[in-house]
């Protein structure tokens, strides 16, 4: 039940500010779910491999994607192979390569976990309410979408995963009841849009630039409403925050750095509450 040839097994709790110790696999049993678990030799090349999955009885499902072409072994964490749309997505041997194939495969729900491993990954993808609920984690080595939208889609935790922007990098739209946390948003064009939805979450995350930041809206009939932007900082960007719905959101104890025109917009008769 020991590694007693590995020198480095790493614990890191996802929930937390990353914390690393020396574990023996008797501790893995314990240990709360939301975990990320790395393995190394001493110096050298080995074929160690360590899987946590879910157990027989488990309702849970594990999806893993990762970029296609060359895989970076020395900066991966949940798979070992490149992915591929043909794979089932279902090991880590054999990741899908899309977030969008995931979707269009299986419907997802609340029991179900989104592994993104390292690297850029295809642009595009739109979440709808048929897969909504599921948990999304990203790689600690940085795994980046661009350009997703969310329709009618609530309840979906996006954990350390990144977005790029040309278009909105993270769009919600319809879509209630997200949590958005320990993000990373940059790129040209808007990091991330908020339209029609309500009740979101978005903490502990970085907006940067050179495009524009946050953008919370409506159409004056069912306008954003309930949104909490805390503990984020927004860097160097034309608007780091525009709030154009006319119901209330909040930002609470963020920061604003850089050499950016404009710090928070507020349209005519914008109830927002900045804390």
């Amino acid at each position: 039940e020991q590694f007693p040839a590995v020198k480095l097994l790493k614990i890191i709790d996802l929930r937390l500010s990353p914390l690393l110790t020396d574990q023996s696999a008797v501790v893995l049993a314990t240990m709360p779910s939301l975990r990320a678990v790395r393995v190394s030799g001493v110096n050298k090349l080995n074929n160690y491999q360590l899987a946590v999955e879910p157990g027989d009885t488990s309702d849970t499902r594990v999806f893993y994607v990762t970029p296609s072409g060359a895989l970076n072994r020395g900066n991966a964490y949940y798979t070992i192979a490149p992915g591929d749309d043909k794979h089932d997505g279902l090991t880590y041997r054999k990741p899908k390569a899309t977030l969008q194939d995931v979707f269009d495969d299986y419907d997802l729900g609340p029991t179900d976990v989104v592994v993104l491993e390292t690297g850029a990954h295809a642009t595009g993808g739109v979440l709808t309410a048929a897969d909504e609920g599921a948990l999304y984690l990203g790689s600690l080595g940085g795994a980046t979408l661009s350009d997703l939208r969310l329709e009618n889609a609530d309840h979906n935790y996006f954990h350390n995963v990144n977005f790029a922007s040309n278009s909105p990098g993270l769009t919600l739209f319809g879509s209630d009841n997200n949590v958005i946390d320990l993000a990373d948003f940059f790129g040209t064009g808007i990091n991330l849009e908020i339209n029609d939805s309500d009740n979101n979450l978005i903490d502990r995350s970085t907006f940067g630039g050179p495009g524009n930041g946050l953008q919370i809206l409506g159409d004056n009939n069912d306008d954003a409403a309930g949104n909490l932007i805390t503990r984020s900082e927004f860097q160097n960007q034309q608007t780091s925050v525009a709030i154009l719905s006319y119901e209330v959101n909040t930002l609470e104890n963020n920061a604003f750095t850089g050499n950016g025109a404009t710090g928070i917009h507020l349209g005519p008769g914008v109830p927002a509450l900045v804390l």
